[in-house]
């Protein structure tokens, strides 16, 4: 992950794609610590569901398939047990859609698929996926019609505490206002220190200093960077 995309976390700005795939690496990094008997999670990357093609109704229902077969495979490096599904309960996809950040889950024990994401009014595009399970789920009480601004990082806390039971789940999020704000800002501060001091940064050090000298650049020319970026 760059660095303009990691202060796109520490900012209150719209998240860039590098933050949340490395959020899916760090959270399969961190399933690896988990007890034999909590349910096992895996955090697909932005990638597999990111060809537009994918979305696109003139392609069969075969070709579909083909494409996201393909997509699995690059985004698990030919991992045949990852991609298929073997010991996996949870599977998390996150979707981008004009840059706003959703969450897909399909749970394979119990077939499901929950969509959840933070703004109420967001248009899904994935028809093709809701008619191979049946339960979506959508109700949430914390749901905004205004932010948005900040689905990246609703998107990284969902993935981080969703275990496949919406009756029980709790994100810690208030209904939106002053006070969900101020959760967003703890969050993004919360994040971007766990990146850099994670066991899975193998340079947390070297990390730290370029951040450090990244910073000493002029305000408008890291606005620039972070424009240019996106």
């Amino acid at each position: 992950m760059e660095w303009h995309a990691l202060e796109s976390l520490a900012s209150p700005t719209k998240l860039h794609s590098q933050v949340i795939e490395a959020w899916c690496a760090l959270m399969n990094f961190e399933e690896r610590l988990r007890s034999r008997e909590s349910i096992r999670r895996y955090f697909f990357s932005l990638e597999v569901m990111g060809d537009v093609n994918l979305r696109s109704t003139p392609y069969t229902h075969k070709t579909h398939y083909n494409l996201f077969r393909k997509s699995l495979l690059s985004s698990t490096k030919n991992n045949w047990d990852v991609v298929n599904m073997r010991d996996i309960d949870l599977a998390f996809f996150p979707m981008v859609q004009d840059h706003h950040f959703y969450l897909v889950v399909f749970n394979l024990k119990s077939p499901s698929i929950v969509i959840i994401d933070n703004h109420r009014r967001h248009v899904n595009y994935i028809e093709d996926l809701i008619k191979m399970y049946k339960g979506v789920s959508d109700i949430l009480v914390w749901q905004t019609d205004q932010n948005i601004d900040d689905s990246g990082v609703f998107l990284m806390r969902h993935m981080e505490t969703y275990m496949g039971d919406l009756r029980t789940w709790k994100t810690g999020f208030v209904p939106q206002g002053k006070r969900q704000d101020s959760q967003i800002e703890v969050l993004r501060m919360k994040y971007t220190t766990k990146f850099m001091q994670s066991e899975f940064n193998k340079q947390k050090h070297y990390v730290r200093g370029q951040v450090n000298e990244y910073h000493e650049i002029d305000e408008s020319v890291r606005k620039q960077i972070r424009e240019q970026a996106h």
